[in-house]
């Protein structure tokens, strides 16, 4: 199957295809080009701003008054019934931010198809407490006694994939905000395959990066009966789509956060370490082994990856988004963005440990709602 995907034309988000998209001297490589689609300010687009902060102040108080606005209320035209959705989730050691995300995915799926590529951090056990605590989600869960790497787990998921459904290719570190999910599906409904409108969350609650408002090729929706995504195949180190003609032109409506710096010490070292590893020949895939064991070593090098990132800055998040956030993260489950702060943090490090030792009853009660 995934052979005859060179018979296509590949197209990783029309990098390679003299689009417009992209001005001149900025396709360096393929996530250099794709950050040009990325708006690089904070401003929060305005039908948004006024969904969320109706939400966080005006019906009924709103979250912080002690309200609960429902998904209906904020005007959305998709039902249960109107479209069935599947979210595709590839997920390696990805506790913490899966203990966030995936609560909110399981608001607007149908359907839920994981696959762990050998976590040992108590990913999969999470995903089976929450399985048994909601024995009425269809979730999936594939467990890989090996670890295959990004691409290959992808290729996996997508044997589950239903073309009659709507698609959502997620990362365990992709928080849906339900409330501005149907304005995503209305331009979804008109453009077939948009990547996720997302704002980072960078370290902390309170931080997101220079680029703002952005998406990711990895991070995209396919509305029923579209079915350009082709394979998933590696681009210069990077997992990435392969489509048939023409990609995504832009990015759709904000509807999430990615989490992409709410990790623990540990995980963030790993992504510093693939990071260095994306352009030598047969690595990039397989992070395998820190080399350093030392917690403070470790914690050093996940500080470069939040502050020392080539592609991204630390940047305030938004003062409504942080509003959203500080609603939905359980306090025992958040970071302090300084280094000090999450250097040996035991108040998060603890809730984790605390999770494994009680079969994560307590973190699927505090999460799942």
């Amino acid at each position: 199957m995934f052979a005859a995907a060179g018979k296509f034309k590949r197209t990783v988000m029309r990098i390679f295809c003299g689009s417009n998209l992209w001005p001149a001297g900025e396709r360096k490589h393929s996530r250099g080009a794709w950050r040009e689609m990325n708006s690089d300010h904070l401003e929060i687009p305005r039908q948004e701003k006024v969904i969320l902060n109706n939400l966080l102040y005006g019906v009924d108080g709103g979250i912080g008054g002690g309200g609960n606005v429902a998904l209906n209320a904020v005007g959305s035209r998709w039902g249960s019934g109107d479209v069935q959705t599947q979210f595709l989730i590839p997920v390696w050691n990805d506790l913490l931010s899966l203990v966030l995300c995936l609560p909110s995915i399981l608001q607007v799926a149908d359907f839920v198809v994981i696959c762990d590529d050998g976590s040992n951090d108590g990913t999969s056990e999470y995903i089976e407490a929450v399985i048994a605590a909601k024995p009425r989600a269809k979730i999936r869960h594939l467990r890989s006694p090996r670890q295959m790497g990004w691409t290959l787990t992808r290729q996996v998921l997508d044997e589950y994939s239903d073309p009659s459904c709507l698609r959502v290719w997620a990362d365990a570190d992709d928080m849906i905000v339900p409330e501005l999910w149907s304005n995503f599906l209305d331009g979804l409904s008109e453009d077939g395959c948009l990547p996720i409108g997302f704002y980072e969350v960078w370290g902390d609650l309170n931080h997101s990066t220079h680029w703002g408002l952005r998406g990711d090729p990895c991070h995209i929706a396919l509305w029923p009966g579209n079915t350009s995504l082709k394979a998933w195949d590696r681009e210069m180190g990077f997992t990435m789509p392969v489509y048939e003609g023409s990609g995504p032109s832009k990015v759709g409506p904000m509807c999430a956060f990615h989490m992409n710096g709410y990790k623990v010490d540990e995980r963030l070292a790993f992504k510093g370490r693939r990071l260095q590893n994306f352009n030598r020949p047969g690595q990039g895939e397989k992070v395998g082994k820190l080399e350093c064991v030392d917690s403070n070593r470790v914690h050093a090098e996940a500080m470069k990856v939040l502050f020392d990132n080539y592609s991204h800055r630390p940047a305030p998040m938004p003062t409504v988004l942080t509003e959203y956030l500080s609603t939905y993260i359980p306090s025992e489950l958040r970071f302090m963005m300084t280094a000090e702060d999450r250097l040996h943090n035991n108040q998060v490090v603890g809730a984790l440990a605390q999770a494994r030792r009680n079969d994560f009853r307590s973190l699927v009660a505090s999460t799942l709602r």
